[in-house]
């Protein structure tokens, strides 16, 4: 009897700090949420500010002073306002991206796919950046990964204009691929300002930026979803990078 009372007081016990620890989880878990929450609306609220008001200006200028415009200003406000709105997409399928993410709603779908064909789309997406020279490195062979393409895309999309922002006007980027005994490498590289080693291991963090790049557009959550889109297709994420000489970022999918 005394050993019976004492196994379900032991029971008792483990039960109760069961209880305790889900409790403690279920707490955290909505202070991330929270914290989710406010950091989304907080970026949201700054960085769509700017891409609104210069599309609401452009547009405003064109109907007002539309048939007192030459005909090359019309075509550089109507760049402006359809490269803001590209910008703004883009801005809103990452954030859509994080949510399904932190909610574990993320629907993949993998399959098969030529990698000359998630270039050319990613490649074709950014061919609005005309500050920098944007090159695809051809491969001789075919080489085709198991991945869903329409993320992958995105993330090929995000590995760019990150390199685009971290590269001076008129630098350079290229995008190739290699094939290894069991992965597929997709590599963007860059001749930019390259990543201190004591930043290399902040920059896949949510949110995160570095202070040099404050004045541009962005919320700091394109790296982190690269990292977190691959790892959950099977894959990988590297980075090499040199100060003042540029920076390579790797992911790598299954074969």
């Amino acid at each position: 009897k005394n050993l019976l009372l004492a196994i379900l007081t032991e029971c008792g016990v483990a039960l109760e700090k069961v209880t305790l620890a889900e409790a403690k989880r279920e707490v955290e878990i909505k202070a991330q949420r929270e914290s989710l929450r406010a950091n989304l609306l907080r970026a949201v609220s700054h960085d769509l500010r700017t891409p609104l008001t210069c599309i609401t200006g452009n547009a405003a200028l064109i109907l007002d002073r539309g048939s007192e415009l030459e005909e090359e200003k019309k075509i550089e406000l109507c760049r402006g306002i359809y490269d803001d709105s590209l910008w703004l997409a883009g801005l809103v399928e990452n954030l859509l991206s994080v949510t399904r993410i932190e909610n574990g709603t993320m629907n993949i779908k993998m399959e098969p796919e030529l990698v000359e064909d998630v270039f050319a789309e990613a490649v074709k997406r950014m061919s609005r950046c005309k500050s920098h020279k944007i090159t695809v490195l051809p491969s001789d062979e075919i080489i085709m990964a198991e991945m869903d393409a329409r993320l992958i895309v995105q993330v090929v999309i995000n590995l760019i204009d990150n390199a685009v922002k971290y590269t001076p006007t008129g630098g350079s980027v290229h995008v190739s691929v290699a094939q290894w005994e069991m992965y597929v490498e997709i590599k963007v590289s860059d001749t930019g300002k390259g990543i201190s080693e004591s930043n290399q291991a902040s920059i896949f963090k949510r949110f995160y930026r570095e202070e040099e790049i404050h004045n541009q557009p962005g919320v700091g959550i394109g790296l982190y979803l690269t990292r977190e889109i691959v790892t959950q297709q099977g894959g990988y994420v590297t980075v090499e990078s040199q100060v003042g000489k540029g920076s390579a970022f790797s992911i790598f999918l299954p074969r």
